[in-house]
């Protein structure tokens, strides 16, 4: 049965205590084929990356706009070509293709959590746990009307609401959104 998992590839000198569940890792001065996935409690799975039974295994590089931030290329594909060349990967004879898949990471906005179910805020709710982690673009640690929520760190997707469907904070404040995403006040009659 074949597994098929996404996840952001990160050069790094030693596995951090606490690793990241979406990046796999891969040790300074090891070769490519050799990754760690964090599964918990401090603790890492060795993946070796090998071609199986298959002869035509098409591979992806993930790069991201931080991975190059550092980059002395002049455009961004010497910037991506440079990095690519660090990791010192090998293409197998049984490596179809290679691709680079680059990821603009651009602003990266603020998390929050919120409840997974919704009411109505004028009849003041208990709508926990708060289980819904959303991103906003403004400067404290939760948004405040005016500010942008989105249901991604990139802010590619904007978070709306629809009317009567309010969600909780976790500071007990209750948030509607417009259609682009915009926090507005709760007037209630």
């Amino acid at each position: 049965m074949r597994k098929e998992e996404h996840f952001t590839i990160k050069r790094v000198e030693r596995l951090p205590r606490k690793g990241n569940l979406n990046i796999l890792y891969i040790l300074r001065g090891n070769s490519i084929d050799r990754f760690y996935k964090a599964i918990g409690n401090g603790d890492y799975e060795e993946i070796t990356i090998g071609s199986g039974d298959q002869d035509n295994i098409a591979r992806v590089i993930v790069v991201t706009s931080e991975d190059i931030a550092e980059g002395l290329g002049e455009t961004l594909e010497d910037k991506i070509a440079e990095y690519v060349n660090t990791l010192s990967y090998e293409k197998l004879a049984t490596d179809a293709e290679i691709w680079i898949d680059y990821q603009d990471l651009g602003v990266q906005y603020t998390a929050f959590n919120v409840s997974s179910i919704t009411g109505e805020a004028c009849f003041a709710p208990d709508l926990s746990p708060f289980d819904n982690t959303l991103y906003h673009d403004g400067e404290g640690v939760l948004p405040v009307t005016g500010d942008t929520v989105f249901t991604d760190i990139a802010g590619t997707t904007p978070f709306v609401t629809s009317e009567g469907e309010d969600y909780q904070v976790s500071d007990l404040t209750y948030l509607e959104t417009d259609a682009n995403g915009v926090r507005q006040d709760i007037f209630c009659k």
